[in-house]
């Protein structure tokens, strides 16, 4: 289902990571990609003052995550020690502020394949989940139709678009957030062992006893199985009120008041608003529609560039699905 009646560009995007290009916009500027002689230059001074290091980390293919977990690898040092605004995309070259509580010269220490630091300084407080503005896409769109500029100008008509979660937060992650805040750990424990990843094979060993074999997921994939089945809620609720839904909607949890959709839904889960009391989940509200700001677009041949930012917590990839139309 498509919500906007626009003709398709069709086209490709993501055939390689420097068709897609994101760069943080925080503290009122836009943290770039590029990395020069003169970044690696400025990398040789200290600048400010306090126990955490803030540092752009720009990276090629590779997820936030990973990149989190080789730096406290490579430093000895707790996972939470290290804070970032937001996970950006994997398949894509990215841009990102991101603080280390760590001393300086050993965080310049730190070589990871496809990554660089720039901008480090010191800083008092700890980068943390939502303080970014939004971020500036460049999208490289290969193979669109001939005539897409004026698809493109009619879809710009469109002054709102819906803002759902993109598919990168799901994955059957939201599965097993239903089962944690259900709290129906051998269930949950399941789903996590058909994944092929580090703690998962661990998970795997202990399926019979999901209680230990829980506590060998990370705090923060907890979270983020949690929160998908919230966005996963938001998304359904969003798709049946469709252009008339209410100016927000709700990511339920135990403090959130519920409108009739979003109740029914989860009654339809099995899921009971005290379900989530109990794992701690508050709720909050996200808005049901965004407003792209559109920058430039040009079209070379088969592909188009297009460039434009996005509030935090908006998908790329939605716009992008209503634009493309690929089936």
């Amino acid at each position: 289902m498509y919500w906007t009646k626009t003709e398709g560009i069709g086209g490709e995007i993501k055939k390689f990571p420097e068709d897609f290009i994101v760069e943080e916009k925080k503290d009122g500027k836009i943290w770039t990609i590029k990395y020069g002689f003169l970044d690696k230059l400025m990398n040789s001074f200290s600048r400010g003052s306090g126990d955490h290091i803030h540092l752009t980390l720009i990276k090629r293919n590779r997820t936030t995550m990973d990149i989190t977990k080789q730096i406290s690898k490579k430093m000895g040092i707790h996972n939470s020690k290290i804070g970032y605004a937001g996970l950006k995309d994997k398949r894509a070259i990215t841009s990102q502020r991101i603080s280390i509580e760590a001393d300086i010269d050993d965080v310049k220490k730190i070589n990871i394949r496809d990554v660089y630091f720039k901008n480090i300084s010191k800083n008092k407080k700890k980068i943390r989940i939502g303080h970014s503005m939004g971020n500036v896409f460049t999208i490289k769109i290969r193979n669109v139709k001939k005539d897409s500029l004026k698809i493109l100008h009619k879809f710009k008509k469109y002054e709102k678009l819906p803002n759902l979660y993109g598919p990168q937060r799901f994955g059957g992650n939201e599965d097993i957030g239903r089962e944690l805040v259900k709290g129906d750990l051998k269930s949950a424990v399941e789903l996590i062992s058909t994944h092929s990843g580090y703690f998962e094979r661990r998970v795997k060993t202990m399926i019979n006893h999901p209680k230990r074999a829980i506590k060998h997921v990370p705090r923060k994939i907890m979270i983020f199985y949690k929160n998908a089945y919230q966005s996963y809620v938001f998304n359904k609720a969003l798709e049946e009120y469709g252009w008339k839904s209410p100016k927000f909607l709700p990511l339920p949890g135990f403090k959130t008041e519920l409108d009739e959709v979003t109740k029914k839904i989860l009654e339809n889960e099995g899921v009971k608003k005290s379900d989530f009391k109990k794992n701690r989940m508050k709720g909050t509200f996200r808005r049901s529609f965004f407003i792209p700001e559109w920058i430039n677009e040009k079209q070379r041949g088969n592909d188009m560039i297009l460039k434009f930012f996005l509030r935090k917590g908006t998908y790329a990839t939605t716009l992008l699905r209503e634009l493309m139309k690929n089936g």
